[in-house]
């Protein structure tokens, strides 16, 4: 009996043991479960919806299986209860048949057996109430099935819902952005119709003004033609005052004297024009001759290279008579400067130079010492007298007497061909100009239509490119003088300053010279980057330059003015400069027009970029440090914009056009724009 009560109280702590386990077990997933009754964010629910579903199921395997097994020890109990009444009954039978058994043992068994029956009760209610906590489970479980499907519904919805909501807001987002789209390009049309229309009225307004000054023009040189002779007159007056201030002259050399045509006066002649020359060798020489593009014929006959002939500005010979004279008059070395058609340069130099008279067919009488880098091919022609394509027999036969008659008669002769030639040319030069007047109104409406062309293709270029973002030059901003940003292909963008007032809209300024604010006395680095304020005085920069001038064709436009507010232009229809491999030397200038002499085509065409740490110039001097600036010098130059910014006065150092004044400038702006839109694109 004893026996039996110890297996039947095992049994119940194993019971309790079980069922106190299983409700440990339950009470979370109760708890986990409703908790999944609330609400979860769509994140939440797509990571936790898979695990809770694998956790309920499990679980309720898990619970089932429990339950089976709850079940089967309830029934083990039931039946271990029924035999252990069986056989307590039989025990009480059995005791009831001792007489030995004592009444105090019966009532403590009778007592344990009590016990043990509430034990029993106890644990049937323990298992009715995991039997109830089960189906509260299984209604849980139920509930939070509904509600997964509830909230997969609603997943689902909510999805279709996102779908359609991004797919109308990117219709949205669209059809505002087309509608703002086409607003701006309807405002930007509306602005370059309103901007076209004001230019063309303006131009046309200008265009009248200058048709109606051409007229008056016109008129005018019709009134000059018309009083030729007192103009004539006029002229013979200023002929003889030109003749007394001729007659003042005392100077007998270029010594002292600017690059330019000077008058001088020789003892035993009348005083004359040459041309003095204080840039390429030395100061003081004078220029007997020159050659240098072949438009003065020098195939010539005895008398014309004996009185002289061409321009003293171009391409001339002095003249015989009149270098005879100055050779004579003191003594005179000879520099001869040679370049070939590969731009080498060379020079030779003789320390004393004498020709002989005319008597003496101008024969060479004195050279002297030899010195230079072109070798000595002079010395050799010593005591040769002069040729000429005509014969000289007749020179070699005539006596002192004919000399005398026919020498002043030659000269008389060739004096009075050569007024009537300068009258002739001033009858053409007025016919010229009366034809040019004539058909001016012909191509001022040809320059309306080019420029009307021009405005509508840079406000087409505006209308497609409103904000400006991938500018290649300031034609993109139209009539804009202000800084802007530009980029040219392949490279990272950069500002400029544009101009749109100067000469038309669309020009870049490379350089600008006010007020002497920045220095122009800079490294070739600081030249290759560029320097100053794109406000005030600056340069772009050389690599700029380059990418600019080889990215389309481009025209060049260059401002001048002098301390007296004159103001003259130059340009060049197309501008190209190389590469920092080739010195960035100037490829190109194109066609010249202006109301200056062209100083940058002869002397600076093909040089190479010289400052004063890098030396590239065809000078034996070093022109940048001598000069303090950086520039394509040649021997040294004929205009340098870069110069020392100083006062007016005539001076090889300041900023020079010398073709239209020795004195200094006071303003220089270089401009540069595509010169062909076709082949231009933005």
């Amino acid at each position: 009996m004893q026996i039996f009560i110890t297996i039947l109280l095992s049994l119940i702590i194993k019971l309790n043991a079980v069922a106190a386990i299983d409700n440990d077990k339950a009470n979370p997933s109760l708890t986990l479960f409703k908790d999944m009754e609330g609400e979860c964010n769509n994140y939440c629910f797509g990571i936790v919806k898979p695990i809770l579903q694998q956790t309920k199921q499990q679980q309720f395997t898990d619970l089932q299986d429990k339950i089976k097994d709850l079940y089967t020890i309830i029934k083990q109990t039931e039946r271990q209860l029924a035999a252990a009444l069986i056989k307590l009954g039989v025990c009480e039978d059995a005791s009831k048949g001792r007489a030995t058994m004592s009444d105090e043992q019966l009532k403590r068994r009778t007592e344990q057996m009590t016990e043990l029956q509430d034990k029993v009760k106890q644990q049937e209610q323990s298992v009715r109430t995991m039997e109830s906590q089960v189906q509260s489970m299984s209604r849980s479980l139920s509930v939070c099935e509904q509600s997964l499907k509830h909230h997969e519904l609603q997943q689902l919805q909510l999805q279709d819902l996102n779908v359609a909501c991004s797919n109308s807001s990117g219709i949205k987002d669209e059809l505002i952005n087309t509608n703002r789209a086409l607003i701006e390009k309807q405002k930007a049309a509306s602005q370059a119709e309103q901007i076209k229309l004001e230019l063309k009225e303006r131009r046309i307004r200008e265009l009248t003004s200058q048709l109606q000054q051409k007229d008056k023009e016109l008129s005018s040189q019709q009134i000059k033609l018309a009083n030729q002779l007192a103009k004539s007159k006029q002229q013979a007056d200023t002929l003889v005052d030109y003749t007394e201030q001729l007659s003042k002259c005392q100077a007998s050399s270029c010594l002292g004297k600017s690059t330019e045509v000077h008058v001088i006066r020789l003892p035993g002649m009348e005083p004359f024009a040459v041309y003095c020359d204080s840039i390429l060798a030395d100061p003081g020489w004078t220029v007997i001759q020159r050659r240098r593009d072949g438009s003065v014929n020098f195939n010539r006959n005895w008398t014309d290279y004996r009185v002289g002939f061409g321009d003293l500005r171009g391409e001339f010979f002095i003249g015989l008579d009149k270098l005879h004279l100055m050779l004579k008059s003191q003594h005179h070395e000879l520099y001869i400067y040679l370049q070939d058609f590969d731009d080498e340069n060379r020079y030779a130099r003789y320390d004393h130079f004498l020709i002989g008279s005319e008597s003496d067919f101008f024969k060479i009488m004195s050279l002297g010492e030899y010195s230079g880098t072109a070798g000595d091919a002079m010395t050799s022609q010593k005591d040769m007298k002069f040729s000429t394509p005509d014969p000289k027999a007749d020179y070699h036969q005539c006596n002192e007497y004919c000399l005398s008659i026919g020498t002043p008669l030659v000269a008389h002769l060739t004096d009075c061909k050569s007024q009537q030639i300068d009258k002739i040319q001033q009858q053409e030069n007025l016919i010229r100009t009366l034809q040019e007047l004539s058909n001016s109104k012909d191509a001022l409406i040809a320059e309306v239509d080019k420029q009307v062309e021009q405005l509508e293709s840079e406000l087409k270029i505006k209308s497609e490119n409103p904000d400006h973002s991938q500018a290649y030059s300031c034609l993109s901003f139209v009539n804009s003088s202000d800084v802007h940003t530009i980029a040219i292909a392949g490279h990272e963008s950069f500002e400029v300053c544009c101009d749109s007032k100067t000469a038309g809209s669309g020009w870049t300024v490379i350089q600008r010279r006010q007020d002497g604010s920045v220095s122009f006395n800079r490294t070739w680095s600081e030249y290759r980057e560029g320097f100053g304020q794109l406000n005030g005085e600056f340069f772009i920069g050389l690599d700029k330059l380059h990418l600019l001038t080889n990215s389309a064709p481009y025209e060049l436009y260059i401002q001048l003015i002098d301390y007296h507010n004159e103001q003259r232009y130059a340009h060049y229809d197309h501008f190209v400069i190389g590469n920092e491999a080739d010195s960035y030397s100037i490829k190109s200038m194109g066609k010249f027009t202006g109301n200056v002499t062209d100083s940058m085509d002869l002397w600076h065409v093909n040089r190479k970029f010289s400052t004063p740490d890098r030396d590239n110039d065809l000078s034996a001097r070093h022109c940048a440090a001598e000069y303090l600036s950086g520039w394509w010098f040649d021997n040294c130059y004929m205009c340098n914009l870069n110069g020392p910014y100083l006062p007016s006065c005539d001076s090889l150092a300041g900023i020079q056009w010398r073709d239209w004044t020795h004195e200094n400038l006071k303003y220089v702006q270089m401009m540069i724009r595509p010169c062909n839109l076709s082949k231009f694109t933005v």
